[in-house]
């Protein structure tokens, strides 16, 4: 991933073109290029003043000029040199955020977004590489969290949301993916 045709400095922002890959873009992912001309802006900010930088944003070059739509933006939240947080953009809008929440490296939560709205949420509470919580979004407002409570690798915990607030909780007791025990309000 190396890129070095033109460097600017501007007081903690670096700016670099060149090219990521000649892959088509996947904004979802963020893998691939996004510009048409197989080129990109990578901008870089020092937020903390220690001449290292701690994010990294990734514009589609569409020409001769940069097209200010983000493709992809990375952060060390930590400052160690490892990228802790990656959002992917597809068409302007947020598509995904992945987020390393314990700082070993590996991705723990997951946001899935459609059209700039967060729809679904995973997260890998035992930080063993498997996702265990999910909690699912309408229009932006929860609406439903399910838990795999035993890590066998399905959901038996599950909440129901109505206007923002827990209306119905239950349990699947014997395996079946289907609740057998229903609880009221918390």
């Amino acid at each position: 991933m190396k890129a070095s045709r033109q460097r600017a400095m501007l007081v903690g922002v670096v700016v670099t073109w060149g090219a990521l890959s000649a892959a088509p873009a996947d904004a979802a992912t963020g893998k691939g290029e996004p510009g048409v001309d197989g080129t990109f802006a990578k901008v870089s900010f020092d937020t903390d003043g220690d001449g290292a930088p701690d994010v990294w944003e990734y514009y589609p070059r569409t020409g001769t000029e940069a097209d200010r739509t983000p493709a992809r933006r990375e952060v060390d939240l930590n400052h160690d040199g490892k990228i802790d947080v990656i959002s992917t953009y597809s068409s302007g809008k947020l598509a995904r955020e992945e987020m390393d929440a314990d700082f070993d490296g590996r991705i723990d939560w997951i946001d899935i977004y459609e059209d700039g709205q967060r729809v679904r949420s995973e997260w890998d509470t035992g930080f063993d590489g498997k996702a265990d919580l999910f909690k699912y979004f309408e229009n932006g407002v929860l609406v439903r969290v399910e838990q795999d409570t035993n890590a066998d690798g399905r959901p038996e915990y599950f909440e129901y949301y109505k206007d923002g607030t827990i209306d119905r909780f239950g349990r699947d007791t014997d395996g079946d993916g289907k609740v057998d025990q229903w609880g009221g309000r918390r």
